[in-house]
């Protein structure tokens, strides 16, 4: 039914077997969808544009967008970034990962606002829009079922920094040392705990 529905609303879009020949010009991967599928692979090679709707937003949208990746912390550390841009004074839009699909308020989002994402590994393999910033906030073995090993998810989360002006990395596991910009790393006795 929601297929149908959005048919009905966009009937340029094509869908169907995730597995049939592409022929479109322009291909829109969802996150969960490997890039290199065989189809995607030839639609690629016969000169088709793979993108994904957070590319989508960032290449429209008008303000500075900061991105936030990790193994475990990425949904907190992209809300306190968020709430210490509003203490700022700054009109922000937090989305992404997080829940909040960043195309639904890009209508919204003036020149002087800010906007934080939060980006998971499966939307950063293929990334390529310039961000303010990009921060990732650890590296732990993730999703390893659906990466081909830890060396493909790593680079996957540090494209999060290859794509930003501004570089912020967990000193404890680097991701890409040669990208920092600004490093932390810090150590919580658990003592501060009981």
């Amino acid at each position: 039914a929601e297929v149908a529905e959005a048919r009905r609303g966009y009937p340029h879009l094509q869908s169907g077997d995730i597995d049939a020949p592409i022929r479109e010009g322009v291909v829109v991967r969802s996150p969960g969808i490997r890039p290199d599928r065989d189809n995607i692979v030839r639609a690629l090679a016969n000169g088709a544009m793979l993108t994904q709707e957070v590319e989508l937003f960032c290449k429209a949208c008008p303000a500075p967008i900061y991105g936030v990746t990790g193994s475990d912390g990425k949904t907190t550390t992209a809300t306190l970034a968020a709430k210490m841009l509003e203490a700022e004074g700054y009109t922000v839009w937090l989305g992404g990962n997080i829940g909040v699909p960043p195309l639904t308020f890009l209508s919204h989002v003036q020149p002087h606002h800010r906007v934080v994402l939060e980006l998971s590994s499966f939307q950063l393999m293929t990334f390529a829009p310039t961000l303010a910033g990009g921060a990732v906030t650890n590296l732990t073995e993730n999703h390893l079922n659906w990466h081909h090993g830890m060396e493909e998810y790593r680079r996957a989360k540090a494209n999060i920094l290859t794509h930003a002006r501004r570089r912020v990395q967990n000193g404890a596991s680097f991701v890409a040392p040669h990208l920092s910009s600004l490093t932390f790393s810090t150590t919580i006795p658990t003592s501060n705990y009981r």
